[in-house]
């Protein structure tokens, strides 16, 4: 729909919506499918202005559609989704649980923290004050309720989630991606082909290295074989991992989610249990990446390498006993030697 086009996402907060968590994958699968019967039975008819569909005098629009998924899918959410995974004694695999959160809202001022009663689901009257106790619910809150809680501040705090805004942009932030284990293997299989991607771009840069500022436009070298090999090989990287590609790369180049997470995220895992396999004190550090004015510089300096004009020849065994390079002296040169080295410079030349 958009071919080679930067597409402007909050310009348009209602006609694109960003999908870039596990929550959104039951909303954009239900929506999906909806989408797909109405559009499939012949009774439903397609409005002319794709909008909606229409059946007889009734009207359905998409947007109806997805706010009633959206409903939907956040009630099965809130009401039986830890039951479903875990089990009925799912709480007791957290010391404290915090529900009704409205996050991100509860990353800032949050609303009033209320202790819910875990038989019935309902919370107590009165807002809650004091510690909490293990296997305690709280309905409400923010983050800064939780840190006096635990009396744990800054630094010492670690929120580990799947979502990028609700979860991760507070303090350390680690993020989940269940994904990535698949996208490890199959960059292992598949690293061949992004070097030889690295190999075709520098292949271009070359060639147009080669041309002057004053090249007349018919000079423009061919790089079509080129850019035939990168589209290749690039559909063929996207293939390996699914009919959508990667979820961090796209040819060459980084996707908008992995720019996202690199952005936000200080770690990010398959999985939270990973973080077991570190002690407590473990430094977590990336790997360092150099600038694009960095990854130049060889480059450059190798066409720019200023030559040194030779210095007069002197002996490290001539009678002064000084040397050019001082690190290798065992004193410092006096005035009287510096003096002399000058006189004999002048008489060489």
């Amino acid at each position: 729909m958009y071919p080679g086009k930067f597409l402007a996402m909050n310009a348009d907060p209602e006609r694109v919506v960003i999908m870039n968590s596990l929550f959104n994958m039951a909303d954009t699968y239900a929506l999906a499918t909806l989408i797909d019967y109405f559009d499939n039975k012949s009774e439903y008819k397609r409005k002319d202005d794709r909008t909606g569909v229409q059946l007889d005098n009734i009207t359905i629009s998409y947007k109806s559609i997805a706010q009633d998924t959206h409903s939907a899918v956040s009630y099965v959410h809130q009401d039986g989704v830890m039951k479903y995974l875990i089990g009925d004694s799912w709480t007791s695999y957290f010391d404290v649980t915090f529900v009704d959160a409205k996050k991100p809202l509860w990353f800032a001022q949050g609303t009033a923290l209320r202790q819910v009663d875990p038989a019935t689901g309902t919370p107590k009257l009165g807002i809650h004050h004091g510690p909490a106790t293990k296997g305690q619910v709280f309905a409400g809150g923010n983050s800064d309720v939780l840190r006096n809680m635990f009396m744990a501040q800054g630094k010492n705090v670690m929120y580990i989630g799947d979502h990028l805004f609700g979860d991760v942009l507070k303090s350390k932030k680690t993020k989940v991606v269940p994904e990535l284990g698949q996208e490890i293997s199959i960059w292992a299989d598949r690293h061949a082909h992004f070097e030889k991607l690295v190999s075709l771009s520098k292949e271009m840069e070359e060639l147009y290295s080669q041309l002057g500022v004053e090249s007349e436009i018919s000079c423009k070298p061919d790089i079509q074989s080129n850019l035939k090999q990168i589209r290749e090989i690039t559909q063929e990287m996207d293939q390996s991992y699914s009919k959508m590609g990667s979820l961090f790369r796209s040819g060459s180049r980084t996707t908008f989610f992995a720019t996202q997470v690199e952005r936000f995220a200080d770690l990010y895992s398959s999985s939270c249990y990973n973080l077991i396999y570190y002690p407590q004190f473990y430094f977590f550090r990336a790997a360092m990446t150099l600038m694009p004015h960095e990854s130049t510089v060889d480059h450059v300096s190798r066409k720019m390498q200023p030559k040194v004009p030779s210095l007069p020849s002197q002996s490290p065994n001539s009678s002064n006993g000084w040397t050019y390079c001082h690190e290798e002296d065992d004193a410092p040169i006096s005035e009287e030697g510096v003096i002399q080295l000058a006189d004999n410079s002048k008489k060489s030349e």
